[in-house]
């Protein structure tokens, strides 16, 4: 045979059993988890987004004109 056939052939195998591993490892994982779970999990990514938010909207430049103490004369 084609030694890099052989070689395609083997790294093919291996790939299709990693797959299959990651996803027996994924339905595990999910199963492991439960309702309380889900709901921390989905907790942590809103409160992780609004934070991302709030650091993009802090960050933002300020316009002169747009803000500012305007005197009395």
């Amino acid at each position: 045979m084609n030694p890099q056939y052989e070689f395609i052939s083997k790294l093919q195998e291996q790939l299709i059993s990693l797959a299959q591993l990651n996803k027996l490892l994924q339905k595990r994982q999910i199963q492991r988890y439960g309702v309380w779970g889900k709901f921390i999990g989905r907790f942590g990514d809103v409160l992780i987004d609004s934070g991302s938010w709030m650091k993009r909207v802090s960050s933002a430049p300020v316009e002169d004109n747009s803000a500012g103490i305007y005197t009395q004369n």
